[in-house]
């Protein structure tokens, strides 16, 4: 697994048990996000995947420290700062969930979900429980 160059100076774990407990499991885990995918750590970690994100989110570095659970040895931010970090990462990662599920690796992800019918099955009689795969998201 590679690093990021320009972050040697901070400090992370990547065993196999920090894996359940990470902040893109964490946030996949959550009410109302149970149709993404686990994007891949690999996937985050490489710049030619985040090209152009930089100019798109707020707090770019900070929101992509927290998705990758790295831990800034810095003084902690005001609680309004960091409300605004949490709202850059969950951004970014929505952005980079859905160049995820182009790729290959990606769309195996959402193949296995559609299998395991994690998006639902079709509530019509004659489509037999068939699985469905999500066309938008909508709070109606």
């Amino acid at each position: 697994m590679g690093e990021l160059s320009d972050r040697d100076d901070y400090e992370y774990s990547t065993s196999e048990d920090d894996a359940e407990y990470s902040w893109i499991g964490w946030f996949c885990s959550r009410k109302g996000h149970e149709f993404l995918c686990e994007v891949d750590r690999e996937f985050v970690e490489d710049n030619f995947n985040l090209y152009g994100l930089r100019a798109l989110v707020p707090h770019y570095n900070e929101a992509l420290d927290m998705i990758l659970d790295i831990e800034r040895m810095e003084e902690t931010p005001t609680d309004d700062r960091q409300a605004k970090i949490e709202s850059s990462a969950e951004y970014l990662y929505g952005l980079i969930h859905g160049r995820y599920v182009l790729t290959s690796a990606g769309l195996n992800s959402v193949l296995e979900k559609y299998y395991n019918a994690e998006y639902g099955r079709c509530p019509r009689v004659f489509c037999k429980d068939q699985p469905v795969l999500p066309a938008a998201v909508s709070d109606v």
